[in-house]
């Protein structure tokens, strides 16, 4: 699966023309082939930043979509009035999402305090917390202190929106947060600016930044969560998630049946070995993505009835957290693992 990417480079105040090239040639095919813009059921997302020196940030977003379409079309607002309209090709992801993956580049005016945000699209109809979500539109934002006090920072990386795990009949999403510098990190629902929305009383966040969700209508839920770093006691940095909870765990609880599996080492600086127990013989497919969703290796092959490994050579794959997921027929089980 390969995301398209580009960097646009900006200062605040100041507005310049794309150079031509991939992303002219989008904007092109946009005018001229009618090809949709607004993407509709926005499934969630979240927008990563990075510092570069000076007043300048790089901001990555990753958007997950619930709609198949061939573009998607934002304005990506860095929330001091300078906005970009971007448009990029939509790829498939797994669990039936599609995604969008992008880099930006700003220079700020000054130190401050600035919410950059994504306001776009619609939400699906019929969530159980959102009165009239179809109306409504997906918020996708990061909470950004410019301040010579906290220097540089990283935002963390997150797990793939689509992990989703059934456990004792909850519904499982592991954030998974890593941050780089070795920043404290916390997790705290928040509310958006929507009419009329709430969290239902069956949801919980742990410590670790697990959220567990224990359906009780067949619906979906919308659910925001604001990821904190802390340095020496003090918050200096944000990044909230949105993701929409499918309250139908049909299709989860079906590909959960596979049994657990252990990988050995992990983390691993080159090979580590994922071992595990078939209840069946049968083909398998072993998928690897990096924290954006991206497939980076891919392995089939012949499971058996009985102990089954296979070698993971992960030598070629920049530093990092990975997830995979192992699929035979049917069945499927996701896992973690580190490249150090």
């Amino acid at each position: 699966m390969t995301f398209f990417s580009v960097v646009i480079k900006t200062q605040a105040g100041l507005r310049f023309p794309f150079k031509l090239g991939s992303l002219t040639v989008c904007f092109l095919l946009v005018s001229f082939l009618g090809v949709k813009l607004k993407a509709e059921n926005l499934c969630g997302g979240n927008i990563g930043y990075q510092f570069e020196g000076g007043l300048t940030y790089t901001f990555e977003s990753s958007i997950w979509i619930c709609d198949q379409l061939d573009t998607l079309h934002v304005n990506f607002h860095f929330g001091d009035g300078g906005m970009e309209q971007v448009s990029i090709p939509i790829e498939a992801a797994p669990e039936g999402f599609y995604s969008v993956n992008f880099i930006l580049e700003y220079t700020f005016s000054s130190a401050g305090q600035y919410t950059v945000y994504i306001t776009e699209g619609s939400l699906p109809d019929g969530l159980c917390n959102v009165p009239n979500s179809g109306a409504e539109s997906m918020r996708i934002y990061t909470r950004l202190n410019i301040s010579p006090f906290f220097g540089s920072n990283i935002t963390p990386t997150l797990s793939p929106i689509w992990q989703l795990d059934d456990v004792g009949g909850w519904l499982v999403h592991d954030l998974q947060a890593f941050d780089m510098e070795g920043d404290s990190l916390s997790y705290a629902f928040v509310s958006p600016d929507i009419p009329g929305f709430s969290y239902p009383s069956d949801i919980e966040l742990t410590i670790d930044g697990k959220i567990r969700y224990f359906p009780t209508l067949e619906c979906e839920i919308l659910v925001f969560v604001e990821i904190t770093e802390w340095r020496n006691g003090i918050g200096i940095q944000s990044l909230v998630r949105s993701i929409i909870l499918k309250g139908a765990l049909t299709d989860i609880i079906a590909s959960n049946r596979l049994p657990s599996v252990s990988l050995y080492p992990n983390p691993t600086t080159s090979l580590t070995t994922l071992t595990w127990q078939g209840q069946n013989q049968g083909n398998y497919q072993l998928q690897l993505y990096d924290v954006h969703g991206r497939q980076v290796l891919q392995f089939d092959g012949a499971a058996t009835n009985g102990t089954n490994t296979l070698t993971i050579d992960m030598s070629g794959l920049a530093p990092g957290i990975y997830f995979g997921r192992l699929e035979i027929g049917e069945e499927m089980r996701s896992f973690k693992v580190v490249r150090e």
